[in-house]
């Protein structure tokens, strides 16, 4: 997935993502309210991993990105490419 962190060009690749639906019969918190569980590698324009460019990111920037993220994954689960984040 393509996109920007800082301004700065880059790509981002998600590794795992899950996603756990609202359960109102759960007997713990996370299940009752679900939750999202995801990893992913952020690198440069060019597929290397770039750790300097974690380390630039506010709390603001990962927010932003992992809602890019929750976004991309939906749109690539409704044209049936879930297997890839399952």
């Amino acid at each position: 997935m393509r996109t920007r962190i800082c301004g700065i060009p880059c790509q981002v690749e998600i590794q795992r993502y899950f996603k756990k639906d609202p359960d109102r019969y759960a007997d713990n918190r996370d299940d009752y309210y679900g939750y999202v569980d995801m990893d992913y590698e952020i690198q440069d324009r060019n597929g290397r991993y770039a750790p300097w460019l974690e380390r630039k990111m506010s709390e603001k920037d990962i927010a932003q990105l992992e809602s890019e993220i929750h976004d991309h994954v939906q749109v690539e689960r409704w044209d049936g490419y879930h297997s890839n984040y399952d």
